[in-house]
């Protein structure tokens, strides 16, 4: 009796064991396929913001091609807005009110998500390969760099950045610097490709580049994108209009794009256009915490009486 015993307590420690090692299989089996499911879903999540954030950028080409005489300036967001001639006198405030009541950029609804776009004008601000020694200086003065060997050191250096030759000028650096650094590197050699190149030139420091709360920083007022000496000033931040043209034009054009917008025979005074535009768009799926961000530059060709291609 005592052996029976003894071999139907190890059946049972058996069995035991057996339906605890079955359990941990169940348990881990669960855990993968919430797993898997979880993967699938984010990954659709994923694709679909993504294509929302397509939809975005389509949007935004539709409305930079569409028929125009003239863009202004949101202030308050630094968006730019395309327009026809308005029939009647009108101010900015007036056409931004309009746009914004007709249309928003943000939260459209698309489907199983929403899309959201902004349009910004690349032509308002200063290209960085053109612009000279003095607008540079200016420029920096409004950032809060007065006149000094800080200064110069930061001009000299993109002067230098954007050079051929190896011969630094006095305040300025080249490769024997940027060679001698912990992380070493070059400079191009030639103009800027990106203004993010701007953050690798001697004396531009990380605030300097990005900007705060109060003062914007370099990659809010200088661009790549097109040949342009000179901004659109109907659209250039208040910094790059002082910098440019100085202050007192500065204030006659701040003056002058706040007026009424019709000028001779209900024609707008002010029908200046840019070409290129960058346009930030972003997709997010109904219910979910996925969003996609698309970057995009568009230029327009060939704008005529029917739009732009």
């Amino acid at each position: 009796m005592k052996a029976a015993a003894k071999e139907r307590g190890i059946a049972l420690l058996l069995v035991l064991m057996l339906m605890t090692v079955l359990l941990l299989m169940a348990f881990e089996f669960a855990f993968e396929t919430r797993t898997q499911i979880a993967m699938a879903s984010n990954y659709r999540d994923t694709q679909q913001a993504y294509y929302l954030a397509r939809t975005g950028i389509d949007l935004a080409v539709r409305e930079i091609a569409a028929p125009a005489d003239f863009c202004f300036r949101d202030e308050e967001s630094g968006e730019v807005y395309l327009a026809r001639n308005p029939g009647e006198p009108q101010n900015v405030e007036q056409l931004l009110d309009e746009r914004l009541n007709e249309h928003s950029r943000l939260g459209i609804r698309f489907g199983a998500g929403f899309v959201s776009y902004s349009i910004r004008d690349e032509e308002s601000l200063l290209q960085v390969n053109r612009i000279d020694r003095e607008v540079m200086g200016s420029l920096l003065d409004q950032l809060g760099i007065p006149m000094g060997v800080e200064r110069d050191e930061i001009i000299d250096s993109i002067i230098d950045w954007k050079d051929a030759d190896d011969q630094h000028g006095l305040n300025g650096a080249e490769d024997d610097y940027y060679n001698g650094l912990e992380i070493p590197y070059s400079t191009r050699g030639k103009g800027f490709e990106s203004v993010k190149e701007l953050t690798l030139v001697r004396g531009i420091t990380p605030e300097l580049f990005y900007g705060n709360e109060e003062t914007p920083g370099l990659k809010d007022l200088l661009t790549v994108w097109g040949n342009h000496r000179s901004p659109n000033r109907y659209t250039a931040p208040t910094a790059v209009l002082f910098a440019r043209f100085g202050e007192a034009e500065a204030q006659a054009i701040i003056a002058e794009r706040s007026g009424p917008l019709t000028g001779r025979e209900g024609r707008s005074t002010r029908e200046v256009l840019s070409q290129f535009y960058t346009v930030v768009a972003e997709g997010q799926v109904e219910g979910s915490d996925v969003y996609r961000q698309i970057r995009a530059v568009v230029r327009t060709v060939g704008r005529g009486t029917q739009g732009a291609s």
